[in-house]
């Protein structure tokens, strides 16, 4: 749900590996341009079909996403502020 920008190598990498030790997770990341972007996460996670990206949304489907994820991961080490609170509340 963050700015894809804030997307660093170690939080791609540990992601990745939460990926490949709970096969059955999906990963849906919220707000990615396509593109170059789009293109160089999935080849950092390698998750296929169990990634999904979306866009920058308009900001109640923005909020509907949350409704459609168990957990939300933040970014590292950049802080997700807003988006954190947002996932609280």
């Amino acid at each position: 749900m963050n700015d894809a920008a804030k997307l660093s190598p170690s939080a791609l990498e540990l992601w990745k590996s939460l990926l490949q030790a709970l096969p059955d997770a999906r990963l849906a990341v919220v707000g990615v341009p396509a593109g170059r972007t789009s293109e160089r996460l999935q080849r950092s996670l390698g998750a296929g079909s169990r990634l999904t990206l979306v866009p920058r949304v308009p900001l109640d489907q923005y909020f509907a996403w949350f409704n459609e994820v168990d957990i939300e991961l933040d970014t590292m080490p950049y802080s997700g502020g807003t988006t954190t609170c947002d996932a609280l509340w």
